[in-house]
């Protein structure tokens, strides 16, 4: 991205498509602008927002336009301009090569009739899709589900206190379709109840025994009602890309996973946790990353 402390881009440089590499990078100034004050709760949540959703470099650029950013950045990339001169010279050539063949090739496909494209290859004619669709593809199967948006998180926080007359409980597992929630009760063998939850619905399954649990201590509590739900949902929405999680890292059997629980007054896991994977992240109720455990194993 553009800054002072960089060298300034060529003129085109800015229309260029973003990358997944770069849309991380500005995530990670956002996240230090924030925490060091630069940025508002509300407006860190907006630019991440607009840095997960970017194009174009140009649009990336845009949200760091006021922030002071470190003076010697790690994550980023960035290749000097004498090898680009070098690679936009050899891909000159390689351009040239190709006219040549393909004006060979165009003679000898005129006789050939036309075929159905193979399976995975647009049609002559139909652009193939773009980078941020191929992201929104990776992304939907782990956290596109409705209770991670911030109105479906509302709905079942709304749904505790409505069921349970109270939102200080043990804990509550949230996934893409459903919740499931630990409930203190006297009457339970075990001090506690799980029930599941299905936006739309109610409270049912009710379990005493296993489940996974929601803190390192079953006697810690935790007020849900004071989640910071649009917050979280923007956080939900970016952890596969801070996470290193695709669709073809994580199996279908492995769910993506909201865990908030009582550790320190309040905290909120994010990722996938499994025998063979783990890639998570922890946030306090207000949505703010208190650490990134990016690939601990398995990715």
């Amino acid at each position: 991205m553009a800054a002072r402390h960089e060298e300034p881009r060529e003129p085109d440089e800015a229309g260029l498509r973003a990358r997944d590499v770069d849309r991380v990078w500005v995530m990670a100034r956002l996240d230090e602008a924030f925490a060091d004050g630069q940025l508002s709760a509300d407006e860190h949540l907006d630019r991440l927002e607009t840095a997960r959703t970017a194009v174009r470099v140009h649009e990336l650029d845009h949200v760091l336009r006021d922030l002071r950013l470190p003076a010697a950045p790690t994550a980023r990339p960035r290749e000097s301009r004498r090898r680009a001169r070098i690679v936009i010279g050899l891909a000159a050539v390689a351009v040239a090569a190709v006219v040549v063949v393909l004006g060979v090739a165009f003679f000898s496909i005129e006789a050939i009739p036309d075929e159905a494209a193979p399976a995975g290859v647009a049609p002559a004619g139909v652009a193939p899709a773009g980078p941020a669709a191929v992201v929104a593809s990776e992304t939907d199967r782990l956290v596109g589900g409705p209770v991670f948006a911030a109105a479906g998180l509302d709905e079942v926080v709304r749904a505790i206190r409505e069921k349970f007359g109270t939102t200080v409980i043990e804990g509550v597992h949230f996934y893409r379709d459903k919740a499931v929630a630990s409930i203190p009760e006297a009457t339970s063998p075990t001090g506690s109840a799980w029930y599941t939850y299905s936006l739309g619905g109610a409270f049912h399954e009710r379990e005493v025994y296993g489940g996974q649990s929601v803190s390192s201590d079953p006697n810690l509590r935790v007020d849900v009602a004071k989640l910071d739900t649009r917050r979280l949902a923007a956080l939900i929405a970016s952890a596969p890309e801070r996470l290193g999680l695709t669709t073809g890292a994580v199996p279908r059997t492995v769910p993506f996973r909201v865990t908030v629980g009582g550790d320190d007054g309040g905290q909120v896991w994010v990722g996938v946790n499994s025998n063979g994977l783990d890639s998570h992240l922890v946030a306090g109720l207000d949505g703010s990353i208190l650490g990134v455990h990016r690939c601990g194993w398995g990715c």
